[in-house]
């Protein structure tokens, strides 16, 4: 349930962390952060100007290369391999090994992508907000459309878009890494987001509480929690696990990490934020990013296409000389964490090191 790769990335954040406390509104470079984003990152939009519902993702494959896949319910998705070139302005280019002999659908990804880049562009050639709204004016058709972004959404920064004053018609949907061959998370394996249901809420109950150490952190934990043998887990970097059993064999978790930082080249914070999603179903509303305690913490929601439920998970980085991170994660179903919200802010509260 608790993924590792994105931990390692989000530590270098936590290094630097002061930069953007001085520095409220965010800069980027439009003709760099886009080409070094993570390859195997992805977005699914969910487009309904139309009748019908479109789905539309975009998976990065290599520094300027992507592939845009798009669909309408059960029909076979077109794939369209495309190049994004920088001069000044962002110009989208089909590549060979595109799937599709449908032309409109090529014309389709390449007009909505160029769009959104270059409405993008335009906003990142000045200092913004990590979250704004820009407004897009087409006086010929008689309307206004506002284009929203986001700092934490890879390549764009784009959230989506509506006409002014009613809701958003093509919005983000979904973030993730691709995994191949793996169905929870394969990029070309996706039709819509998962259903989800709701774990019926239960109150966990007290019991004894046992200071637990993993070398230079300290916390409390009560006797619900199971610690799992490490050998079993077999996770690099990882110091301790335990499990909440109740209605599952898992209904939440608990990781310690710890790790030592390399150097590694990025052209700003916000970057790094973007690599640290390698969790499919990302719902992106929910991610969050602050300091409690004086800590480093992200949060996030994301669907569990196995279960159905929503899990949440919370991590808070601690940093110590030399590069040093550690990373105490909380993460289970969302219903248990929300019913049993001041158990588990005991147990993130109890957190102390040496």
């Amino acid at each position: 349930m608790q993924a590792k790769l994105w931990i390692f990335f989000f530590a270098v954040f936590t290094l630097q962390q002061c930069k953007i406390e001085k520095r409220a509104e965010y800069q980027n470079k439009p003709h760099q952060s886009i080409f070094t984003e993570s390859n195997g990152l992805y977005v699914y939009y969910e487009d309904k100007r139309q009748a019908k519902t479109r789905y539309t993702g975009l998976l990065k494959t290599d520094k300027d290369s992507f592939i845009c896949r798009t669909f309408i319910g059960k029909e076979k998705a077109a794939q369209i391999n495309i190049r994004l070139k920088y001069r000044r302005e962002y110009q989208v280019l089909p590549q060979k090994g595109t799937t599709s002999k449908n032309k409109a659908l090529m014309q389709y990804c390449i007009r909505e992508i160029n769009h959104i880049a270059n409405q993008y562009l335009q906003l990142s050639r000045q200092k913004f907000p990590a979250e704004i709204q820009q407004e897009d004016e087409w006086p010929d058709y008689g309307y206004t459309l506002v284009h929203r972004f986001a700092f934490w959404i890879p390549f764009f920064n784009y959230y989506g878009s509506g006409k002014k004053g009613k809701a958003s018609d093509f919005t983000l949907i979904s973030i993730g890494r691709h995994f191949q061959g793996n169905p929870d998370s394969d990029f070309f394996a996706f039709r819509k987001l998962p259903q989800y249901k709701s774990l019926p809420p239960y109150t966990i109950g007290s019991s004894t509480t046992i200071e637990r150490t993993h070398e230079k952190i300290h916390f409390a934990l009560d006797k619900n929690w199971l610690e799992k043998d490490l050998k079993e887990v077999q996770i690099p970097n990882l110091l301790g696990f335990y499990q909440l059993p109740h209605k599952t064999s898992q209904d939440a978790q608990i990781n310690i990490d710890k790790f030592s930082l390399p150097d590694l080249k990025v052209h700003n914070l916000y970057e790094l934020i973007r690599l640290i999603t390698p969790f499919h179903h990302i719902i992106p509303s929910s991610q969050k990013i602050y300091r409690r305690n004086g800590r480093i913490v992200y949060e996030f929601d994301n669907i569990d296409p196995k279960s159905g439920y929503i899990n949440h998970s919370i991590s808070t980085f601690i940093l110590f000389a030399k590069g040093e991170v550690y990373s105490f994660n909380l993460s289970g179903f969302h219903a248990v964490l929300e019913k049993n919200h001041a158990y588990f802010l005991k147990i993130l509260d109890s957190i102390h090191v040496e």
